[in-house]
């Protein structure tokens, strides 16, 4: 989309007409899009100046949060900048992908194998050693 912007100059009597055609200038590709937070069912960018987003290839969007994706799934990222009027679309940059968490890394669980006196708690690994009485 440009501008045309119609100059008249009156020099030595005569009139002319000269038509000015700006044009939006082009812009550089961003940086790679950057994580803030993964859920089972969510993807958050980082927001780095205007840019709007895309996954794996869809629709623009001005939105960093990605909602209502599958669980376990990857989904590929890219980024640019914003038109505005004196500005085409930035140039795409480099993609990133990231995949959203199962649905069994997203809850925190206790298991407790009584018989090796054996504890994981959301991930960590405790081994309890029993002593007993008189030993």
């Amino acid at each position: 989309h440009s501008a045309v912007y119609n100059i008249d100059s009156n020099i030595e009597s005569v009139i002319r007409k000269i038509t000015v055609t700006v044009e939006k200038a082009p812009q550089d590709a961003p940086n790679r899009p950057k994580l803030v937070k993964v859920t089972t069912t969510s993807i958050e960018l980082a927001v780095d100046g205007i840019l709007e987003y895309s996954v794996n290839g869809g629709e623009w969007q001005s939105s960093p949060q990605f909602l209502d994706l599958k669980p376990g799934t990857a989904y590929t990222f890219v980024q640019r900048l914003q038109a505005d009027a004196n500005h085409l679309p930035g140039a795409s940059g480099k993609s990133v992908t990231i995949t959203t968490l199962r649905e069994s890394d997203d809850l925190w669980w206790v298991g407790l194998l009584v018989g090796a006196g054996v504890i994981a708690v959301g991930g960590i690994i405790m081994i309890l050693v029993l002593k007993k009485r008189g030993a």
